[in-house]
């Protein structure tokens, strides 16, 4: 099998064109800003052969505009310094063979402090000094001369556009174009194509692959031998950006560092290979792509952009830092914490599936605001989703854990389903003004809970704690200890069945403040103690308790508009539907704004007309009901259902209602009324709109039959359905035409 160098060499060799050997011979990688800080031991120059013959280089010089060095073999050199471990290298010649690449190091490179991995039998060079040039800087440009001088005449190849002039220290670079590139540290600059000139399009920055010439096309790494190569570490070393590296079935263990935007990908994704090596990505550009893979060895990224999707991590996750991307469709099971984003990381993390995790499921830090949305987490202990700053939330399912989401940032958590928390479903602190928005959380020893901060928890459907399903935990001053205080909104929820109060307010902020909330349009219902008990001085209205154990409110004396009443729930809450009945007194009772998204917690419009008096109000509680105006039994769009009472004003029209067909009104709700065989075809263009099999419109239809009936007929039916049909609009203007002349005419 042809090596990738061999193959991708000899490509070139056919391409390269030059009556010259001399002119063969070109600077196709260069290392300045070494991944150890400029340091001058592990900077190189790689040269390469693009002809089929060995070119001799003895006596050639090199220069970055500082020094002029003489190019030797490494045992040449005078200064006896540590030679490069590696003994297959070739450490005694300056002749470079056919397609193959030569390296220049620092004379000090065996004693510096990133030995890198170079090819087996590649020609080994260096200089006659103590460093190449001065040591090596981004933006030097590079000037290689033969063995015949250093005037312009004698230059064999550049990097960069040096000034062009016979004295040496003057080459240095013009400043006219964007290279010599300034690579990030730890990163080379490569030429893309041998035989391309030396303008900016024809290099680009990367990881350093001294030695390899690697390529953009596709690899296939099998174990077996029977792809390009055995390792995905060997393959990484040949990628360059935009290459795609396919992986076959098998276990890989070599640990990877990815420093070229590639994609990598099973090559059969019905069986994924298991990389079992931990994977580092750090100070990437471009997007790296995994694939259809399963990570066991972890994934570490800093500074890049990296997508990971439909993988699968057992026992390890992905941590994320200064980095962006997407983490989508994985399987993550067994990590102490699934995925991490750290320090001002946005990746968009969606449907996931977490399994058994000991800490965090999902944890963002440090000023991170990742899009968290569609995920599936279960576990039973730490927290399911942990995060600071302010995140996005929504519509995840989250079972188990000790906290299901713990917010201490100012997230946004809506419409979540949050159930079986050892501690609390939902739990906010430390500071936060998170909005907590539409969540259905059942069965946490604490619904939600607020400890020292100032949320806003709104339309939340809360059922089922064994303790409190809403606790207001002190308010909130600000961490500069100034008159600054902040204090929980709490509106339109429905709490029902907790074992303790429904909404439970106590406590001073670190102001020693008593806590004041703002609680309005809430609905308690058959809690075990209060419906509402709040120790402090809150704000209230709307509010409304019912057949709670002790009392409906208790500690704060209730404005007037809280209400014991009846709310007239479906059922009377049983099998766990606290919707509002038809007849209920909370319709239209609540807020007319004020709401973070327009949903209520079962995904309903949050404000609707429900009582039909032509103004939309919220229902008080955390459900909406979704109104019947027409009285036929359907409801209108609510955004909950597929099929709806598309015209809620006339009770002959609704989804199971006959239709009669052409009078204009659709009053089955499908939008159609002209077109009874449902072929495509309207009874404009159609000669019989109960057979799908006959319609008009064929193209040498010309005649038009306007009889007592409205539909066009040819007189030539039994063109095929598939039969291209007449324009609608075009056949109706045509017509309604001929009408208008006649008028005219009479």
């Amino acid at each position: 099998m042809n090596s990738p160098i061999s193959r991708s060499l000899s490509a070139l060799m056919l391409l390269t064109a030059s009556s010259s050997a001399h002119a063969d011979i070109v600077i196709s990688e260069i290392m300045a800003n070494t991944a150890s800080g400029q340091n001058t031991t592990d900077e190189y120059v790689e040269l390469c052969n693009t002809s089929s013959a060995a070119v001799d280089i003895a006596g050639w010089s090199i220069t970055d505009g500082d020094d002029v060095d003489t190019i030797i073999a490494w045992n040449e050199n005078p200064y006896k310094i540590t030679a490069p471990t590696d003994t297959s290298l070739v450490l005694d010649s300056t002749a470079i063979p056919g397609g193959d690449c030569a390296l220049l190091l620092d004379p000090s490179y065996g004693d510096g402090a990133q030995p890198y991995q170079i090819p087996a039998q590649t020609v080994i060079l260096t200089v006659g000094n103590t460093a190449i040039g001065q040591g090596l800087s981004a933006d030097d440009a590079i000037t290689l001369y033969s063995a015949t001088g250093t005037t312009s005449a004698d230059v064999m190849d550049t990097y960069g556009t040096p000034v062009d002039d016979d004295a040496p220290a003057n080459r240095d670079d013009d400043g006219l174009d964007d290279i010599p590139l300034d690579p990030r540290e730890g990163h080379s600059a490569y030429r893309l194509h041998l035989s391309a000139p030396d303008v900016t399009a024809s290099w680009m920055e990367g990881a350093p692959t001294p030695g390899f010439r690697g390529s953009v096309e596709a690899f296939e790494v099998s174990p077996d031998g029977s792809g390009d190569f055995e390792t995905i570490a060997e393959a990484l070393l040949y990628a360059l950006s935009g290459s795609e590296i396919m992986v076959h079935p098998g276990t890989y263990s070599d640990e990877l560092s990815i420093r070229e935007a590639v994609t990598i990908t099973a090559a059969d994704t019905t069986t994924p290979p298991t990389i079992s090596g931990a994977i580092d990505i750090d100070d990437v550009g471009g997007s790296i792509m995994l694939l259809h893979l399963n990570l066991t060895g972890g994934v570490t990224i800093d500074r890049a952009d990296v997508h990971i999707q439909d993988c699968t991590l057992e026992n390890t996750g992905a941590y994320y830092h200064y980095a962006t991307g997407s983490f989508v469709r994985n399987s993550v099971s067994g990590a102490p914490t699934g995925i991490t984003v750290d320090y001002y990381t946005n990746p968009e993390i969606s449907e996931n599936t977490f399994a058994g995790s000991s800490q965090n499921a999902i944890a963002c830090t440090m000023g991170s605001a990742p899009w968290i949305h569609g995920n599936q987490l279960a576990a039973s202990e730490g927290n399911g989703i942990n995060c600071t700053s302010a995140p996005t939330i929504e519509n995840n399912e989250v079972d188990g854990f000790e906290n299901g989401i713990r917010i201490t940032g100012d997230a946004l958590v809506l419409h979540n389903q949050v159930q079986n928390a050892s501690n609390a479903g939902i739990l906010v602190g430390d500071g936060s003004q998170a909005t907590v928005h539409g969540n259905i959380v059942t069965d946490n020893t604490w619904g939600i809970q607020t400890d020292h901060s100032a949320p806003t928890v709104s339309s939340n459907l809360v059922l089922g704690s064994s303790q409190d399903g809403i606790g207001i935990n002190n308010s909130l001053r600000d961490d500069n200890f100034i008159d600054f205080l902040a204090h929980a909104v709490v509106l339109h929820n429905t709490v029902a069945m907790s074992g303790r109060d429904g909404i439970h307010v106590e406590g001073l902020s670190i102001s020693e403040q008593p806590v004041a909330p703002t609680l309005s349009a809430n609905l308690t219902i058959e809690n075990t103690n209060a419906g509402i008990h709040i120790t402090g001085t809150p704000t209230t209205q709307d509010n409304v308790s019912w057949n709670n154990g002790v009392s409906g409110f208790d500690g704060f004396t209730p404005d007037a508009s809280d209400l014991e009443i009846d709310p007239l729930v479906v059922d009377n809450g049983a099998n766990g539907d606290w919707s509002l009945s038809t007849s209920s007194p909370l319709i239209d009772a609540g807020l007319e704004s004020g709401f973070e998204t327009e949903f209520d917690a079962a995904g309903s419009l949050r404000i609707t007309d429900g009582d039909g008096d032509g103004t939309a109000t919220a229902d008080i509680g955390g459900l909406e009901l979704c109104p019947d105006l027409d009285g036929d039994g359907w409801a209108q769009d609510c955004g909950t259902a597929d099929v709806y009472d598309c015209d809620d004003d006339n009770a002959e029209v609704s989804p199971d209602a006959e239709e009669n067909w052409y009078d204009g009104v659709d009053q089955d709700c499908d939008g159609n009324d002209d077109d009874q065989d449902s072929d495509g075809y309207s009874t404009l263009s159609d000669c019989d709109d109960t057979d799908p099999e006959v319609v008009t419109g064929c193209p040498e239809d010309t005649g038009i039959d306007t009889g007592e009936d409205t539909k066009v007929d040819s007189g030539e039916c039994g063109c095929s359905a598939s039969s291209t049909p007449q324009n609608g609009l075009a056949w109706l203007v045509l017509v309604g035409g001929l009408a208008l002349r006649r008028r005219r005419d009479s």
